[in-house]
Formats: structure tokens, sequence, C-alpha cells
């Protein structure tokens, strides 16, 4: 069991530990909460689909939210400011997070 230290609160560690996570919570916010949903993204087995973003910058990543069958989905190549690229083991349409 691991024992609880309280926090000793001087103003300058406490200023320290607030800088630190308006930090990490403003670089989460822009990677996350500018993220968008697209929706009925139809994949054809094997073959490459582009997908235009919107996001206006690279995309960090994406998230598959929905998808209407068993399928493995997977980035083709590097995605750009525009547009990345999804292929799927299987035909199957699927809806994104994309951050």
């Amino acid at each position: 069991m691991v024992k609880y230290t309280p926090f000793r609160q001087d103003e300058q560690s406490f200023s320290s530990l607030k800088d630190n996570l308006a930090n990490i919570i403003s670089e989460l916010q822009t990677d996350v909460n500018s993220g968008r949903v697209i929706e009925d993204i139809t994949l054809s087995s094997g073959s490459v689909t582009e997908v235009d973003h919107t996001l206006g910058r690279t995309p960090q990543g994406f998230i598959v939210v929905r998808k209407d069958a068993n399928a493995d989905v997977w980035e083709s190549s590097s995605p750009d400011n525009v547009s990345f690229f999804l292929t799927s083991d299987t035909s199957v349409t699927i809806s994104i997070f994309v951050f």
C-alpha cells in the first residue's frame, strides 16, 4: 500500500504545479478538442481510400468509432494537412474521430 504524503504548498511549488498542469491541459485541448467525427466512409477490401479531414493541419491520429463489419483499418501512408489514406482488409463502412 502506498503511503499518502500531503503536498506542502509553498507559493513557488504551487505556482510551478499550476503552470505545468495548464501546459498539459492546453496541449491536450489542441489535439483532441480540435478533432472531428467523419461518418460513413466506405472502404473496399485492399484498396486505398483518400479521406479529407478538414482539420487544416496534419492529424495526430484517428479512432474508429463505428464499423459495420469485422475489419482491420489502417493508414496506408502518412497524412498531410488536407487528407489521410485508409485501407481495410474487408469491405466496410466506418465512422472515425480524427484529431
